[in-house]
């Protein structure tokens, strides 16, 4: 007993049995049908605090839990939308498939779509709280465009981002050949109306990744860039840099960065607001000069640097392993600190399994407000495997969502319905060594919410040890028990509370408590 309570403490201290810690994960789950599922990287926060993720999917009606959805046959986007906690499902929305969905203002949505029947363009469809649609109009047709990114600026209008290769009535200029693309943002009013447009570019090739609010109703205007002149000056070479512009409120560029350094750098990547009028970004680099100060390890690895307003770099650096790590999500939790969503190929330094030689794992990396690694996660099965969503829910844990191919390794506990199948995960900030939860029923907890006393009970024989964390990842209770056990929460502060549950071969089931008074 005292060798098996000794080992719950470790997790108390914080202290990882696995050479590289690994953040709790508190719950799994798999959404598929028979196609190809996966989740998207935008996520989009709601009035009453809840959100709305999208899930494209190429699966038809049949088996599959996301049949009751969306009966849309062939492809289509599913929009689920959740509550704040992201413990219950409020609504959902199923469209053709090629749409994103954005905030354009209270109760309101845009949808964004990549192409049109005439071609490329930027499609957007407002629709109302209720899906009704409001408005339809297209954008760029001549010019090619691809959308990458909308955001709603607090004038009530919105932005939106993407790649043009030709000059059409809405896109004035272009740089280089018709094979090089140039970034694009355009401003339209709550109607649809424009209001201005903006050409960024060189005489090579840049690629959009995402929008960021700015001060004063700016934007921040993030990609890649290949080229060293007009917008894009200050090149450091080796394949392409990451791009970073300053926008304000009237379209006008207040500052231009190219980032990097002599390799490769501004491969794949997201990016969020800082909280403090700057941006935090990702991006894959094997670049060790220029920018990047802190690249260990061979091969590509995550790079992660917060600018401030004036474009200044904060602090930066890098994760990654033996081989090649590429960042696909970043997201800032409530507590301040980052994580980023990615994959990876291979095994080595913060990657410390890797579970199919042949295609990525997904990986998801935790580092404090400052960029310092704390732990590290590999989710990967014999199949390729990607971890492409990532957003902080409000107890300072995060949800993580992708796609996933098979049912082993990281996802031996979910159903595999198709060819492949979305995922989401809730991670919390504290790192731990045991073995995930393979069974997420195995434990019930009443009642809960709770204000006085409440039973924890297994369905299973044998002993369990228990450990109680609150939101911040402090031990507050531990004890061993066989069947069920009582505790008396009438003394507790008032909030949400984790309960691991853990077996004598390591497996654990990890539940939230609520206490309310």
């Amino acid at each position: 007993m005292k060798k098996f309570l000794g080992f719950i403490f470790l997790l108390c201290s914080f202290s990882a049995l696995a050479q590289v810690p690994e953040p709790a994960m508190l719950w799994m789950k798999g959404y598929g049908g028979n196609g190809v599922d996966q989740v998207g990287a935008a996520v989009v926060k709601t009035a009453d605090s809840g959100f709305i993720i999208q899930i494209s999917s190429t699966s038809d009606s049949g088996n599959g839990n996301l049949d009751s959805f969306c009966y849309l046959s062939g492809d289509r986007s599913i929009f689920l939308k959740f509550n704040a906690e992201g413990t219950d499902i409020d609504w959902s929305l199923c469209t053709a498939n090629g749409n994103y969905l954005f905030p354009i203002s209270s109760g309101n949505y845009i949808l964004g779509g990549l192409s049109d029947a005439s071609g490329w363009a930027f499609k957007v469809i407002k629709l109302d709280n209720s899906g009704a649609i409001l408005w339809r109009k297209t954008f760029g047709n001549g010019g090619n465009a691809i959308l990458r990114s909308m955001i709603a600026t607090n004038d009530g209008a919105f932005l939106m981002m993407g790649e043009v290769n030709y000059i059409d009535t809405d896109i004035l200029i272009h740089y280089g050949s018709w094979m090089d693309a140039d970034l694009w943002v355009l401003k339209v009013d709550s109607n649809g109306n424009k209001i201005w447009s903006i050409v960024l570019g060189g005489t090579y090739n840049e690629t959009g990744v995402t929008l960021v609010q700015a001060p004063n109703n700016g934007c921040y205007v993030v990609g890649s860039t290949q080229s060293n002149d007009h917008d894009c000056t200050g090149y450091h070479g080796g394949g392409g840099d990451g791009y970073l512009a300053r926008l304000d409120s009237n379209g006008k560029v207040i500052w231009h960065k190219d980032l990097g350094g002599s390799g490769q750098d501004g491969v794949y990547g997201w990016a969020i607001s800082d909280g403090k009028g700057g941006v935090i970004i990702t991006s894959g680099s094997n670049s060790a000069d220029g920018d990047v100060h802190h690249h260990v390890y061979n091969g590509f690895n995550y790079w992660v640097l917060d600018v401030d307003s004036s474009g200044n770099i904060l602090w930066e650096n890098c994760f990654g392993g033996g081989g090649r790590e590429l960042p696909l999500t970043i997201c800032k939790a409530t507590d301040g600190s980052t994580w980023v969503g990615g994959e990876s190929e291979g095994q080595g330094g913060q990657v410390d399994t890797f579970y199919d030689n042949l295609n990525y794992d997904g990986w998801l990396v935790h580092a404090d407000s400052v960029g310092i690694f704390l732990s590290a996660k590999v989710l990967g099965s014999n199949d390729l495997d990607m971890c492409q969503m990532l957003y902080p829910l409000k107890d300072g844990t995060v949800l993580a969502g992708g796609y996933f191919s098979e049912r082993n390794g990281t996802f031996s506990s979910l159903t595999s319905y198709g060819s492949g199948d979305a995922f989401l995960a809730e991670f919390a900030n504290w790192a731990t060594g045991v073995s995930q939860v393979n069974n997420e029923n195995e434990i019930q907890i009443n009642p809960n919410p709770a204000s006085e006393q409440v039973t924890i009970e297994s369905g299973q024989h044998g002993n369990y040890d228990i450990l109680v964390m609150d939101a911040i990842g402090s031990c507050i209770y531990s004890n061993r028990f066989t069947g069920k056990i009582q505790l008396s929460v009438g003394g507790w502060l008032p909030g949400i509370y984790y309960i691991q549950v853990v077996n004598a071969k390591g497996f654990k089931n990890v539940q939230k408590l609520i206490v309310q008074h």
